[in-house]
């Protein structure tokens, strides 16, 4: 899908751009175009998390790193890696600090890739309570920007 995505996305944008100016013919087409263009990308990142998080969580537990490990070792694909990381903030103890900043290193050049990264240590410091440095600190090393929501005083759900 992501490849279909990725290989016709100057046909998706212009598709939806078209609908859009003929509904709308006194909006500027390189506005429409440019509004598109982003909601594809993040509608196509956002599906991404969706999918890795809905893996993560049905196969992640503590009990089968031992496996994660030897899947990794054998396969160098990014998919896995991201599923990993799900897997580690999500089900082990403690915060993979070194394991996001390793990917994200890995992937930061890359928009779509990049962006995934943070969404997924953004949606961890939504739903879990953490320490302001550690926020603090991945936020400002992802750019993630610190929103009133993470460090909302209402309360969240705690790991385990």
């Amino acid at each position: 899908m992501y490849q279909t995505i990725e290989g016709s996305q100057e046909g998706i944008v212009q598709y939806l751009a078209d609908i859009l100016h003929e509904k709308h013919p006194n909006w500027p087409v390189e506005d429409i175009r440019g509004h598109v263009s982003n909601m594809v990308f993040f509608m196509s990142e956002g599906l991404s998390f969706v999918v890795t998080k809905q893996i993560a969580d049905s196969v992640g537990h503590e009990d089968l790193s031992m496996t994660f490990d030897e899947l990794l070792e054998r396969n160098s694909n990014l998919s896995y890696q991201y599923v990993d990381l799900i897997i580690h903030l999500y089900n082990y103890k403690g915060f993979p600090e070194e394991e996001i900043f390793r990917l994200y290193s890995k992937v930061r050049k890359n928009p779509f890739a990049a962006q995934l990264v943070r969404h997924i240590v953004w949606y961890y410091f939504y739903i879990f309570p953490v320490n302001e440095a550690l926020l603090q600190r991945v936020c400002k090393r992802l750019g993630i920007e610190i929103q009133p929501t993470l460090r909302d005083s209402r309360p969240k759900l705690l790991k385990g």
